[in-house]
């Protein structure tokens, strides 16, 4: 087992220095030149050959954002991110993974996979994503995940699971990261912190890009509490289901179909105009918190935000009220919104005085 284990091993490896020299024939006799006046004889960044490439030989980098999302956050981080790497010349396709939806990935590499973090772990939906992917053959695949909470003890070992499957599926981790956005669960920080976090996003998501563009491969290694913390959370979705069945829709139901058409588990249903609830809920929150008749609720509301989810009413203003300025570093570092003290923000403390 371990020879056959050690031999594989070195297949891969193999593929992947067969696949760096395909590349470096493209740059001509001297394939670490990056910009025609230094040679830099450490790896050369993967997007820099790349781009090389296509400027030569008409290869293009292709790449396929796959995110899943349930109140919004990380679908806007997807798309912020699509449309930076555009502005690089990529070709990007940015799909939402849902369940019973097909999503075509032969072409694209890399694959970058983004998730909000569900009690310190991916959602159920994004390892049915991962275990319905074809074998990646080496595929470089980069994992993003969001989270309220940054990253802090649990939280750093929540892409711990997916990356392991994915490994596990023949798929080369290049790039691994995280990105702050408004809190849904558990607790919410106030509205003023909240807009500064969605104001830092862009600018986060250019960390990551620019992270990308060295080439360097970032692999944050989970200690053991992370794991220990990321392993209990697992234990977790057993109680999705549960929730689930607890829901229920208002008198004040128009029948829209809004929730229906937006569960990313397929778990809900039209029958007469009204929605029913099945038991593959996977605890994404999107219909409670995104119904435009605020009729969907819960039987066991504990943890639910009492005040609701409104990325939307989040958003920056013009006006500059809230964290319209802070990303431009306009206003004095005592006149920014000051996040909530405590172990359990000590994460967001951190992420926030990253850009300062």
């Amino acid at each position: 087992m371990v020879s056959r284990n050690l031999l594989h091993s070195g297949v891969r490896l193999m593929r992947r220095r067969v696949r760096d020299l395909v590349l470096h024939s493209a740059q001509g006799p001297h394939p670490f030149v990056i910009d025609n006046k230094r040679r830099d004889g450490s790896r050369v960044a993967f997007y820099e050959r790349v781009k090389r490439s296509a400027r030569y030989n008409g290869v293009v980098v292709k790449a396929l954002i796959a995110y899943y999302t349930g109140t919004g956050g990380t679908g806007m981080v997807a798309r912020e991110l699509g449309r930076q790497l555009e502005g690089l010349r990529w070709q990007i396709r940015v799909e939402r993974i849902k369940s019973e939806a097909t999503m075509m990935v032969d072409g694209y590499d890399p694959i970058i996979l983004l998730f909000p973090l569900h009690a310190e772990n991916a959602p159920q939906g994004v390892y049915d994503w991962i275990d319905g992917l074809p074998l990646g053959e080496d595929r470089r695949v980069i994992v993003i995940c969001t989270s309220g909470m940054g990253e802090m003890p649990g939280n750093r070992g929540g892409r711990w699971h997916a990356i392991r499957r994915l490994e596990g599926k023949g798929y080369d981790l290049w790039y691994e990261d995280s990105v702050l956005m408004p809190a849904n669960y558990l607790a919410s920080a106030p509205a003023s912190v909240n807009r500064r976090l969605l104001a830092m996003m862009p600018r986060q998501v250019a960390r990551i890009v620019a992270g990308l563009k060295t080439g360097r491969r970032r692999r944050v290694r989970p200690g053991l509490i992370d794991r220990l913390v990321s392993a209990a959370g697992e234990s977790f979705k057993k109680g999705e289901a549960a929730f689930g069945k607890g829901l229920s829709a208002s008198a004040v139901c128009a029948g829209c179909g809004w929730c229906a058409g937006n569960c990313p588990a397929a778990n809900i249903t039209m029958e007469g105009g009204r929605p029913r609830f099945g038991d593959a809920c996977q605890f994404c929150l999107g219909c409670l918190y995104g119904c435009p008749e605020k009729a969907i609720s819960s039987n066991n509301p504990k943890g639910l935000l009492a005040g609701g989810y409104d990325l939307q009413a989040l958003l920056p203003r013009a006006d500059g009220d809230g964290a319209a300025g802070d990303g431009d570093g306009e206003r004095p570092s005592d006149d920014r919104p000051q996040p909530p003290k405590g172990l359990l923000w000590s994460g967001l403390r951190r992420y926030l005085r990253s850009f300062e």
